[in-house]
């Protein structure tokens, strides 16, 4: 064997065992855990394939499940969950955190109804089969199922509060989540979201859930808890350019996909200035288009996501909740950009650091 021959096969000795522990860093490193039947009903993940720092805090990093589509295959959305999994952890390996996903249904038909888990809709609360009803009570067993495992299976000590992180339909579920559980939230990042605006009413219009707590305890079983809530640190972002991501209409059997502004304009522009009921929702069944009449009024008028998004931050700031970010990232549609993931992992550092 010549000289060139043996340094390229020491080379290869050298940079086979850095290779394997790589891959099996950003691959190999996922745990499943299967429903547990008495306290949850839908599996989850997390990941320990990192050396943690002993001297830092140690956190559960929760994001929740977000495939952008509804199924009823089960099996579709869990492998959708696990794609995107691997992606996400591979953005964070260097934070100090246990990082999980439970993996939740969004639910195309049943009953004759869509169920969005993904994002905590208004409709999930409804639910009383033991496997749908309150998957947010279910995330907390999980929780606290993973605070044990850690312990006896890896010798891992974490926080008594978690962080969470979430993006779109994902984003609206830390954020609905942190109202709802505020008490074993750390922070939050959320992004791209429908933030709920933690008051009853605003503008002389009831604020009904998902858009505020009105009725928060009547359809939720939980009293919002003022104080816990404004301990929570939460950074929350949105593009300059997101238009609310995109619509579809069917007309004749034909598909047209719009951007959200455009399509929300269109239809319903006319219908909402002839509407002169004030307020809109008195503790009755909320429609679609009542909700959406709601978030408009209290816009100025606007289907556009970032006057919402100001007109929320207004509120916060308003009501004295200091401890909440609204970061405005411009020229940036419906997306997390490489510049967002840094300020979030430089957000999630700091609060582990603090």
């Amino acid at each position: 064997m010549t000289h060139k021959k043996k340094y390229v096969m020491f080379l290869l000795v050298l940079l086979i065992p850095i290779l394997s522990f790589s891959f099996r860093r950003f691959f190999d490193s996922k745990i499943i855990v299967e429903p547990n039947s008495q306290d949850f009903h839908w599996p989850y993940v997390y990941s320990v394939d990192k050396t943690l720092n002993n001297g830092k805090k140690v956190y559960i990093l929760v994001r929740s499940n977000n495939t952008g589509f509804p199924s009823n295959d089960f099996d579709e959305i869990k492998e959708r969950t696990l794609e995107k999994y691997n992606r996400f952890n591979r953005r964070f390996e260097d934070l100090n955190v246990i990082y999980m996903t439970p993996i939740f249904p969004r639910i195309k038909n049943l009953h004759g109804n869509e169920y969005d888990f993904h994002s905590l809709e208004r409709n999930t609360f409804d639910l009383q089969q033991k496997k749908y009803a309150r998957v947010d009570n279910q995330l907390i067993y999980m929780i606290e199922d993973l605070k044990k495992r850690l312990e006896k299976e890896h010798n891992i000590l974490v926080e008594k509060k978690i962080l969470l992180y979430g993006f779109s339909a994902s984003g609206d579920f830390a954020d609905r989540f942190s109202l709802l559980h505020p008490e074993i939230v750390e922070a939050a990042v959320i992004g791209g979201s429908n933030v709920i605006i933690p008051a009853k009413t605003l503008k002389n219009e009831n604020l009904p859930y998902p858009i505020g707590i009105y009725d928060l305890s009547s359809k939720t079983g939980v009293d919002f808890d003022s104080t816990a809530f404004s301990q929570i640190d939460r950074f929350i972002f949105r593009g300059t350019l997101d238009q609310g991501g995109t619509w579809t209409e069917e007309t004749g059997g034909q598909k047209k996909e719009y951007p959200w502004i455009e399509y929300a304009t269109k239809k319903y522009s006319d219908k909402f200035s002839n509407d002169s009921r004030s307020p809109v929702y008195n503790r009755h069944a909320l429609s679609f288009t009542d909700l959406l009449l709601i978030k408009y009024r209290i816009s100025n008028k606007s289907f556009d996501p970032i006057d919402e998004f100001n007109e929320v931050k207004r509120a916060f700031a308003e009501l004295g909740y200091s401890k909440n970010q609204f970061i405005e990232y411009a020229g940036v549609g419906h997306r997390v950009t490489d510049e967002i993931y840094a300020d979030i992992f430089d957000y999630i550092n700091h609060v582990i650091e603090m």
